[in-house]
């Protein structure tokens, strides 16, 4: 919870003040990196990543002073290995 200035800046869009929300974003890490270069594939037996990122919100005006916020962000991987090409998924939350 913070306190943003008399609820100036939050918008109460819905009679209930209540604001649901849903993002997504991609990555797909298919080049080997060190630090700011490209590096030589040799260093990573990972030959491609592949993550989903989901993100579900809401908050709750309860009044022009406080507002209540939280997000459940969840992940899904895919990782594709070079030793034997197997494809392996993880999911989670972080």
């Amino acid at each position: 919870m913070f306190y943003v200035g008399d609820g100036a800046l939050v918008p109460n869009v819905a009679g209930s003040g209540f604001t649901a929300w849903f993002r997504y974003s991609y990555m797909d890490q298919n080049q080997n990196w060190e630090g700011s270069h490209s590096g030589p594939a040799s260093d990573n037996s990972d030959k491609q990543l592949q993550t989903s990122f989901f993100t579900f919100g809401g908050d709750y005006m309860i009044n022009r002073h406080w507002t209540a916020m939280a997000e459940l962000p969840i992940y899904d991987r895919a990782v594709t290995s070079i030793d034997d090409g197997t494809v392996f998924g993880a999911a989670g939350s972080i």
